[in-house]
């Protein structure tokens, strides 16, 4: 089972490979090195994306959609869905759906710093902030930490966490998150950073919609105004599925919407002249496009 954010720690800095033993630092105890904690990718020639917890919470099967791209998960993050697996709600429900996927990906694997394959032909790994392997060449990180001295956020640990990974990697690394406040101050220490897109329907796709049209007689249109129904021939009926919207014409002027049923009926729609909102204004649509 996949341990708590601080058993992971703790796991990390054991002794390992065979017996091993890491460089001390000077007081007995093992030092640990940038690629035991998972800052150093697998590969230099893919893209490493840094998943903030509300990316996971949002969407649990975003761990397979990264392609052949590195994900990496800070333990902060972990020690945030503990929090919420809890919860007898979606976000609980999810959090308890991205701990079961990470342990079945990290089942076999006796370092989970290493890096897994994704089904994508990428690596999911964890990430250990540690703040004594930062450069002290490196300005961004010096820097960081004078804007956000307070090491113990959330928040911070884990823009700290990209900056080391951009220290220690050549390729690029982008922090993916859902806060808005994340991301403005991502942007502000120099840490190129993404909103989670993959659930976004493309504004092109639904302006390339378009309505199915079916021509009728107007003896047809006015038996389907009275009785709120209406059978037609199976030819024009062709292609339409289940609860598909459709738009009756009779000439040019006359024009009704419609419901394609399971019993291969047409029925009218049942639209309210408008949407009445306690202690506001009504909602009332302006065209045949807001009704649909």
């Amino acid at each position: 089972m996949l341990q708590r954010a601080e058993d992971v720690q703790a796991r990390l800095i054991e002794i390992q490979h065979g017996g091993a033993v890491r460089k001390s630092n000077g007081a007995g105890k093992p030092r640990s090195q940038p690629g035991d904690l998972g800052l150093k990718a697998p590969t230099q020639t893919a893209k490493s994306f840094v998943l903030d917890t509300n990316v996971l919470l949002h969407d649990p099967a975003c761990l397979g959609r990264f392609t052949d791209n590195h994900i990496c998960i800070p333990v902060d993050v972990l020690a945030e869905l503990d929090r919420f697996k809890t919860e007898q709600s979606e976000r609980g429900a999810n959090a308890r759906k991205v701990h079961r996927k990470l342990t079945e990906m990290f089942s076999c694997s006796q370092r989970v710093t290493e890096g897994v394959k994704t089904d994508g032909g990428g690596t999911i790994r964890l990430v250990v902030y540690d703040s004594a392997l930062c450069p002290k060449n490196s300005e961004m990180l010096q820097r960081f930490h004078r804007i956000f001295p307070d090491k113990e956020r959330v928040d911070h640990r884990i823009l700290a966490c990209t900056l080391l990974l951009m220290a220690y990697n050549k390729a690029p690394v982008v922090l993916v998150t859902k806060d808005l406040n994340m991301q403005l101050k991502a942007r502000a220490v120099g840490i190129e950073c993404q909103d989670y897109l993959n659930d976004k329907v493309d504004a092109r796709e639904v302006s390339s919609y378009d309505v199915r049209r079916i021509e009728v007689e107007g003896s047809e249109m006015q038996r389907f105004a009275s009785s709120g129904d209406l059978e037609i021939d199976a030819d024009r009926l062709s292609e339409l599925v289940l609860n598909q919207y459709v738009l009756l014409e009779a000439g040019e002027r006359q024009t009704m919407p419609a419901r394609m049923t399971s019993g291969g009926k047409l029925v009218r729609l049942q639209i309210p002249e408008a949407l009445k909102i306690q202690d506001g204004s009504a909602l009332k649509p302006m065209n045949l496009g807001h009704r649909h």
